[in-house]
């Protein structure tokens, strides 16, 4: 059983790293546009970062994700991590 959650886990990592990595600025539009919606003060409004920003941030972190969704399974298949 923890094989089949550890070979789950791992893709999931990857699809959703991959969808961070390689087409975040649908996401960041996304995200600034539901920011946009909520009501903030016109000081929170100042402060939102650019979509430059998010972009690269959400790169960033699906490169991350990405990665430990392939050195937490390889970890745990070699008995670094006990399962």
């Amino acid at each position: 059983m923890p094989l089949v959650f550890l070979c789950v886990w791992g893709i999931g990592a990857l699809a959703l790293g991959a969808v961070f990595t390689f087409r975040p600025r649908g996401l960041a539009d996304r995200y600034i546009a539901s920011m946009a919606r909520t009501d903030l003060s016109p000081k929170l409004q100042q402060r939102l970062a650019p979509r430059s920003a998010v972009v690269l941030w959400y790169r960033v972190g699906g490169i991350i994700f990405m990665l430990l969704g392939i050195v937490i399974p390889v970890l745990a298949l070699t008995g670094v991590i006990p399962t």
